[in-house]
């Protein structure tokens, strides 16, 4: 098989150089093998992080219910704000007109108590 055609049959070196290029070969394979798997624990150490990750983030998120519930506890906190904003200019300006009815009735006093 060396040097003949395909009909010849083999020898025993060709037999040994077969087997020396199949070690070869199933070497390659080894070592070619071991790389995926490393490859492969690789990939599952950064699976198993990100699951973890996954789990953090789905235990730590806000639901729409969560948001639901500041925005409406925002929107009564903001209608107090505005209640209190009516109320506080509503008594400044009953403040106002009591002073004006004190400063007349001061008025009062003075001019009758001026009077003999």
């Amino acid at each position: 098989m060396a040097q003949g055609g395909a009909s010849e049959p083999a020898t025993k070196a060709d037999v040994q150089l077969v087997r020396a290029e199949l070690g070869a070969v199933r070497n390659e394979l080894k070592a070619e093998i071991g790389s995926v798997k490393v490859t492969v624990d690789k990939l599952v150490v950064e699976m198993v992080k990100t699951q973890a990750d996954l789990r953090d983030i789905r235990q730590t998120m806000a639901t729409k219910d969560d948001i639901g519930r500041v925005l409406a506890a925002i929107d009564a906190f903001a209608g107090k704000a505005v209640a209190y904003d009516q109320k506080s200019y509503s008594h400044g300006a009953i403040l106002t007109d009591h002073e004006d009815k004190l400063r007349d009735h001061g008025r009062r006093l003075s001019s009758l108590e001026a009077k003999p």
